[in-house]
């Protein structure tokens, strides 16, 4: 499937939505996201009218003068998007080969290793080496997760859109309730997966946590307090694949036209001013150029 197809298919799947709302503030969101799908992108989302304007990038999105990217503009996103990623806290463990070890030493040092997985096709478990680590900023928006299984509670610290595995398909955390199943691994014998029941999902203020995940070869999953999420948006769902913050600020804009976007970037990769011109190359009115504009 082609990158323009992927991004046009933003209206015939689910999505995070809200009501458009004015933002009141003089610093406007800026936000970059590193986007593994059937080919990696970058998208990138600038707040404008209470919504995130949004393009998707094919290659790294320039640092330096001289680099012109090619930038497709896709459907507005609701600010929440912004921080659109299913993460975990540091101190989640994850089953290893070494044994249990946190999520965030995992993440903080970069360790190849392997880690429990679930073959759902074969049904059956297997070692599935780590082959991405992503540290992904700080945030206070998490979730609680309390889930029963063998007369014993697991609880397990997560974003709200993290993907869990149920006997129905998998769902965001966000979406379950009080009394769903969700698939596990057997507290007892270590072997298996069998059914947790949800006992309470609660939001959790937390002060401000910085959030970690991986990616897991072929499975595209692990057992995170022996509960079995995914590494990644399942197909069917907008932004299906891995997302990840690859850069975020603010900017403020200078020139806004129906053709032509300039404006000035304060990130911490992408600093400085730069441009979005239309390119109305054969018809093609949602491609743009994206570069960084030259200092006088």
């Amino acid at each position: 499937m082609s990158l323009e197809n992927h991004v046009n298919r933003f209206s015939e799947s689910s999505k995070p939505s809200s009501k458009p709302k004015g933002s009141g503030r003089r610093s406007l969101i800026y936000v970059i996201q590193e986007h593994h799908a059937r080919k990696l992108h970058y998208d990138l989302r600038l707040e404008m009218g209470g919504v995130l304007r949004s393009w998707a990038i094919p290659k790294e999105p320039p640092r330096e003068p001289g680099i012109r990217r090619l930038a497709i503009q896709t459907e507005d996103h609701p600010l929440e998007y912004a921080n659109f990623e299913g993460c975990l806290e540091y101190n989640t463990t994850v089953l290893t080969r070494e044994g249990p070890m946190r999520i965030g030493d995992i993440v903080e040092n970069r360790l190849s290793l392997d880690v429990l997985s679930y073959n759902v096709m074969r049904k059956r478990l297997e070692w599935r080496p780590v082959i991405g680590w992503f540290r992904n900023g700080v945030t206070d928006d998490f979730l609680e997760l309390l889930v029963l299984s063998n007369s014993s509670f697991v609880r397990l610290i997560l974003t709200p859109n993290h993907v869990i595995y149920t006997p129905f398909g998998k769902r965001r955390v966000s979406k379950l309730r009080k009394g769903d199943y969700v698939i596990v691994l057997h507290p007892l014998n270590g072997k298996e997966v069998s059914l947790g029941i949800v006992g309470s999902l609660k939001r959790m203020r937390t002060g401000g946590l910085q959030r970690y995940d991986i990616r897991v070869k072929q499975n595209s999953n692990y057992f995170a307090e022996l509960v079995l999420v995914s590494n990644s948006i399942p197909v069917g769902m907008y932004g299906a694949g891995t997302v990840k913050i690859w850069d975020k600020g603010t900017y403020e804009p200078i020139e806004i036209t129906d053709d032509k976007l300039v404006f000035e970037i304060n990130g911490t990769k992408l600093k400085g001013r730069y441009a979005l011109i239309r390119m109305k190359w054969r018809g093609k009115e949602n491609y743009w150029l994206f570069f960084k504009v030259r200092e006088v």
